[in-house]
């Protein structure tokens, strides 16, 4: 699966969960993953670093995920090779 398609595919799993959370791919070989939420918090945050999502990222070679509101709030992790 390329991470193109996987973006897309990420963001139609948020879609089916009610959620309305933007997906893009980007960077250099698109190695770059930002989602972009209105409620995205600490408490999200605190979510995603216990879940399997950064896992699930990694496998498919991001480098790194950037979560942002939006606004205000924005926090990354960037992933070792």
């Amino acid at each position: 699966i390329s991470r193109k398609d996987y973006g897309s595919k990420l963001r139609q799993n948020y879609l089916d969960q009610d959620l309305d959370i933007k997906v893009n791919v980007s960077g250099s070989n698109n190695t770059t993953i930002e989602l972009s939420f209105a409620l995205f918090n600490d408490v999200w945050a605190n979510k995603v670093t216990k879940g399997t999502l950064i896992d699930e990222m990694k496998s498919l070679g991001f480098k790194k995920l950037k979560m942002t509101d939006g606004y205000d709030y924005a926090v990354a992790w960037k992933f070792n090779p």
